[in-house]
């Protein structure tokens, strides 16, 4: 039901949210997981302008403010999903030894981030906490 709510609420948002200017529309949500016993949670913001999506997933003991990461626990792994631009990704970033390294999903397996996909990293974090 809430899912069906969250649904409507993001159609009627973009329905809304266009101009001449284009279209944005945001959402974020929240679940829990019971995982062999134990629950975890998770969050996920969601964000479209102009025929682009950004998707960030994530644990809620990770702040997100201004477009940058400030506080995340060890072995986080935050999940980036970008669509509709001209270069679509899915990364990760993955807490290792108190900071958090970009990896690239490439094919079938995951690789270092370059130099380039790290100013991607920036743009995308700053464009989904606006």
């Amino acid at each position: 039901m809430l899912r069906r709510l969250t649904l409507l609420l993001l159609a009627l948002m973009v329905l809304t949210g266009c101009s001449k200017g284009g279209c944005t529309s945001s959402s974020s949500s929240s679940f829990e997981l019971d995982i062999n016993g134990k629950k975890t949670s998770w969050k996920t913001i969601t964000r479209t302008e102009n025929g682009v999506t950004r998707k960030l997933e994530t644990t809620p003991d990770v702040d997100i403010q201004n477009g940058q990461i400030t506080k995340f626990p060890p072995l986080a792994v935050i999940k980036l999903e970008e669509s509709g631009s001209k270069q679509p990704r899915l990364a990760e970033l993955r807490e290792n030894a108190g900071k958090l390294e970009l990896w690239i999903k490439d094919n079938s397996t995951f690789r270092r981030g370059t130099a380039e996909e790290d100013t991607w990293l920036n743009t995308f974090l700053i464009e989904i906490t606006k």
